[in-house]
């Protein structure tokens, strides 16, 4: 009989202390990772992994490797876009023409992964950022690397948990951010 009185006392305890705490919400930390080496290596080559297009390729072959995609012009760069419900956001940039023609080059591509990349791992791969002077003569980080001939630009956002990055020509990277120029 202790035994069950003692039961029903901790039961009704453990409930009623259970009540009173405040409810706690689960607040999402962000997950950061660091770049492997794979992806280094597909920047370097002017792509990203699990990309069908690259940098330098002409609009003509990049819409037969990418048909679902669809053209549209910006204030600096004409896109062509991959938005697919299972990868991230694909954008294609090209020159600032009228028209995307055939003949015309990727100069720049974009992706937004949902997730942070450690600073200190694309440091490992690339070296340190240029620094940079924006259109108000101001010197600013820049997150700008050099991989191979091509320039990443590695954006992270810690409010939303992403990292944005691009790889493409230096003037492309360069009119992205509307730098004027980036020195080491």
């Amino acid at each position: 009989m202790k035994k069950l009185l003692l039961a029903a006392v901790l039961v009704a305890g453990v409930s009623t202390a259970m009540t009173s705490l405040p409810s706690q919400q689960l607040e999402a930390s962000a997950k950061t990772y660091d770049m492997s080496p794979a992806f280094a290596k597909a920047l370097k080559k002017g792509t990203m992994p699990r990309l069908n297009g690259k940098v330098g390729m002409k609009y003509k072959t990049l819409k037969q490797k990418e048909p679902k995609g669809h053209a549209f012009i910006s204030d600096r760069f004409n896109f062509y876009e991959l938005n697919d419900q299972s990868q991230s956001r694909d954008l294609y940039g090209f020159k600032d023409y009228e028209k995307i023609a055939p003949s015309h080059k990727v100069t720049i591509i974009m992706r937004t992964y949902d997730y942070l990349i450690s600073s200190s791992s694309v440091e490992k791969h690339f070296g340190k950022p240029y620094k940079a002077i924006d259109m108000d003569n101001k010197k600013v980080n820049s997150y700008v690397y050099k991989a191979g001939k091509y320039y990443v630009l590695v954006l992270p956002d810690k409010k939303l948990n992403s990292t944005d990055v691009y790889v493409g020509t230096k003037f492309a990277i360069l009119n992205s951010m509307l730098y004027k120029k980036i020195y080491r």
